[in-house]
């Protein structure tokens, strides 16, 4: 239920976040009238070692994303899956 990866603002060179929590309880709730039971949400952090990544600000607003992602999922009668 992301809608896309953009550039992660501060974040290492290539660094990206997903994006779509500005919506998601309306787009659960429709979902859910339209029978679903669960969503999915997948973060990609960039791995590379020599250049430092990924940063303590892509590991930290990815976890905090998660826990978004699965609460909005939850309060809205979906079972969140995380990746």
């Amino acid at each position: 239920v992301d809608t896309g990866l953009i550039p992660l603002c501060g974040g290492g060179d290539g660094e990206k976040w997903c994006r779509g929590l500005d919506n998601l309880a309306e787009r659960c709730a429709g979902y859910y009238k339209q029978g679903a039971r669960f969503a999915k949400w997948r973060t990609a952090l960039t791995i590379n070692v020599a250049a430092g990544c990924p940063t303590d600000l892509a590991i930290d607003v990815a976890a905090q994303d998660l826990a978004r992602y699965a609460r909005i999922c939850q309060e809205n009668g979906l079972v969140p899956i995380v990746e």
